[in-house]
């Protein structure tokens, strides 16, 4: 994941969205699990 995000030349934009959509997940998910931690 990390070696592609640093070297975008290489992907097509295509790529570059489904990485970016990945990480966005990736972070809602994070985020989800932060406010539950908040909670209790």
């Amino acid at each position: 994941m990390k070696k592609l995000l640093l070297d975008p030349k290489r992907l097509s934009p295509n790529q570059i969205h489904k990485i970016g959509l990945k990480f966005l997940k990736q972070e809602r998910k994070q985020a989800l699990r932060n406010k539950r931690k908040h909670k209790l």
